[in-house]
């Protein structure tokens, strides 16, 4: 027989175990539950928060031994595409504090930071990424990603530069560096011409050597620097550069334009001719017909007789000499004059004799009543007067109201009176800088001409003429 204390003794210790039981169901159910919302799924969105990040995939080799990791990295690159970027920093850090090695958690926790502009952040978080595995693409992406953002564009191409090489297949990132680079080129470019505006030459070299090293097929730079080149004297570098320049693009008619000058500077006419003729062909818009003309008459010059050479020289020149003078530099102008027929009979053995004639038959210069020039006698400075006052008279016919004042200019002479056979030319050729007056206020009709006076005389003539529209020849 059981007595009563035995009974309530049974009937309590079944009781506890019943509790302890319930219990123990009521805590597994709430730690199950607890699991079920902490690793609920996230449904992909249909479309991207940041379609420009790719996904930080988890390796093979680190699948194998990541478990549970893997599945909650997807979970928070889910939660980042949603536009919960902040949630999924949150959830990538709890990868990471199981894992501190993880690198697609530390990557997506990076991009999680970019997508908040967090670049600092972002930045360091890639860092940790790339110290596990150096050549991991989309760390290396969001690396030259956070980089572009803190306006670092150097160390952003070095960065989508190493992306493109881990990963090949990532053709988005070409465009990427290509545009980086014509930015910095462009930056370096700028640079370099406010470099050179300064006369700052070797800072403006610096920029455009980058600028080639960024983009090293743009013919362009090689020529600007070619140019900087020049400008510092050293002819020898700056060839090659424009020479690379037209291998480069052989359609560049300033590189051709500064090949000339270059050649210019070297002496070597006839190739900076040619260099000059092919730039006019290719844009025929560019400023080197005056280069060409001045090669071509200083060519000219030099193969005329060694006389010619000799006429600036001089003490004194012979009346030949200036009909040279008028014949060669003037000669468009001259022939604007009325044309007669002149029989010369001393001039056929002159080494001048057809500028001779050509004067002598535009009545410019005189020839005397026994049918001689005498081109050897001593030019003086009334028959210099005489000549000059009647090409300012073909001058004038484009330029009237130019040419009515220097025959309003009544010039003082202490040699000459206004009734001299001689006044109206000296004080024409006076009044249009012609010719000056002595230091002792004579005009001196008889004295001789110097080389020098009658240069300075000719090219008077030949500004004239070009500022009133006439063609002249240039030595």
């Amino acid at each position: 027989m059981i007595g009563g204390s035995d009974l309530a003794g049974a009937s309590g210790s079944r009781g506890v175990r019943v509790v302890s039981r319930a219990l123990a169901i009521v805590l597994l159910l709430s730690v199950a539950a607890a699991c079920a919302r902490r690793t609920a799924p996230v449904t992909p969105p249909a479309t991207p928060a940041y379609p420009q990040f790719p996904f930080p995939a988890v390796t093979d080799d680190l699948a194998r031994t990541a478990g549970t990791l893997t599945t909650d990295h997807q979970r928070a690159w889910s939660l980042l595409q949603t536009g919960r970027a902040d949630q999924a920093a949150r959830d990538f850090e709890r990868v990471l504090s199981r894992e501190s090695t993880f690198y697609p958690a530390a990557t997506g926790l990076g991009f999680s930071e970019l997508a908040q502009k967090q670049a600092d952040a972002a930045l360091e978080h890639f860092d940790r990424a790339l110290g596990h595995a150096p050549a991991y693409a989309p760390a290396l992406l969001g690396r030259a990603e956070t980089l572009l953002m803190l306006q670092r564009d150097g160390d952003a191409l070095a960065a989508y530069e190493a992306a493109l090489s881990a990963d090949p297949g990532l053709t988005n990132v070409r465009q990427r560096i290509e545009v980086i680079r014509f930015r910095a080129v462009q930056a370096d470019v700028a640079a370099a011409e406010q470099a050179r505006q300064r006369g700052e030459l070797p800072r403006a070299r610096a920029y455009y050597q980058r600028a080639i090293t960024a983009s090293p097929e743009s013919g362009f730079l090689y020529r600007d620097l070619a140019q900087v080149e020049r400008e510092l004297g050293e002819l020898d570098r700056a060839l090659a550069h424009v020479e690379r320049a037209i291998a480069l693009d052989p359609s560049d008619a300033v590189s051709y334009q500064v090949l000339g000058q270059l050649r210019e500077q070297q002496g070597k006419r006839d190739a900076a001719l040619a260099a000059y003729r092919e730039a006019a062909s290719l844009d025929p818009t560019l400023d080197v017909a005056p280069r060409i003309e001045a090669l071509e008459a200083r060519t000219e010059v030099e193969r005329l007789p060694a006389a010619y050479q000799t006429i600036p020289g001089a003490v004194a020149i012979g009346r030949g000499d200036l009909a040279a003078m008028f014949g060669i530099r003037l000669a468009p102008v001259i022939e604007r004059a009325s044309q007669s027929s002149v029989l010369l009979t001393d001039t056929r053995r002159h080494w001048a004799e057809s500028w001779i004639l050509g004067v002598a038959q535009s009545g410019i210069m005189d020839v005397y009543g026994n049918h001689t020039f005498q081109p050897e006698a001593r030019l003086t400075r009334g028959e210099l007067a005489t000549a000059a006052s009647r090409v300012l008279a073909l001058i004038g016919t484009s330029r009237p109201a130019l040419a009515a004042s220097w025959d309003r200019a009544r010039q003082s002479f202490a040699d000459m009176e206004s009734s001299h056979l001689l006044y109206a030319e000296a004080s024409r050729a006076v009044a249009a800088g012609i010719m000056r007056v002595r230091e002792d206020g004579t005009f001196a009709p008889a004295e001789t001409v110097s080389g020098s006076e009658a240069v300075a005389a000719v090219e008077r003539l030949a500004q004239l003429a070009e500022e009133a529209g006439l063609t002249v020849n240039h030595e």
